[in-house]
């Protein structure tokens, strides 16, 4: 008798029963069906044999001595899968001003499904996605750089995983709310203060005044999320403001307006 695994992914461990008189033991392989080959001659009555391609393997034992031989033991197939031998090619967008992008990588013989990774601001590696997509779509990322390996499989194992590739995501402001206007003082001599909500990834603003004087002008570009300024206008005056950040500049708020009936 002879003892063979029903799937391998390379190393095959055979085993066969002793023989009395037997003094050698041979071993023949047979690949997809073809033509037997010797591949085992000793006095031991077990070997592992390496299969290097996916394919239907058979094995045929027999016991010999200084008489000739016996008959064959002839095992079941034994169906070899050979692992991915190559990593994947990764393909990673360098940045992104919102937080969605898509990864993706070539194809590799062999692999049945893909198996992705992600690094964020360099901790450790979290599965993602592992399926036969040859890409993956982030969404909803948040400031930070994200890193991505991934690697081929299939039913005998996985190959080696693919360089990393890494996004650096800076997210681009969302629009602010419209600002609140009040004014203080004398109603000849008003100072106007506009304020409003900071916004998330923002580092500073851009608060634009439009009157009937001077016309359309950015009063403010820092940090602070207040204005005030003595404004001696008669008419409407208009406030909207921006939030930027590195990765630039949100929308304009929606206008707020105050009227002053002020100055000369």
């Amino acid at each position: 008798s002879i003892s063979v695994p029903a799937t391998s992914n390379g190393p095959i461990a055979i085993n066969w029963a002793a023989s009395a008189t037997a003094t050698i033991y041979g071993l023949d392989q047979s690949v997809n069906g073809g033509a037997w080959a010797q591949v085992y001659a000793n006095s031991a009555t077990s070997t592992t044999v390496t299969a290097t391609s996916s394919g239907s393997y058979s094995y045929r034992a027999y016991a010999c001595n200084a008489s000739g031989c016996n008959g064959y033991a002839t095992s079941g197939a034994v169906a070899v899968t050979i692992p991915p031998a190559s990593a994947p090619s990764l393909s990673v967008p360098a940045s992104s001003n919102s937080g969605s992008y898509t990864v993706s990588w070539g194809g590799v013989s062999g692999a049945t499904s893909y198996t992705l990774q992600e690094q964020v601001n360099g901790g450790g590696w979290t599965t993602v996605q592992a399926n036969g997509s040859a890409s993956w779509g982030a969404s909803g990322k948040g400031n930070g750089t994200y890193g991505y390996h991934v690697q081929a499989c299939n039913a005998g194992g996985c190959g080696p995983w693919s360089g990393t590739g890494t996004i650096i995501v800076a997210l681009i402001p969302a629009a602010p709310a419209a600002p609140n206007i009040s004014s203080s003082g004398v109603y000849w001599k008003p100072v106007v203060l506009v304020s409003w909500t900071a916004v998330p990834n923002a580092t500073s603003y851009q608060l634009e005044q439009t009157d009937p004087v001077n016309g359309v002008n950015i009063v403010s570009g820092g940090s602070a999320t207040s204005w005030s300024q003595l404004i001696l206008i008669n008419g409407t005056v208009q406030f909207r403001v921006m939030a930027c950040s590195s990765a630039g500049c949100s929308a304009f708020s929606g206008y707020r307006s105050i009227t002053l009936h002020s100055g000369p």
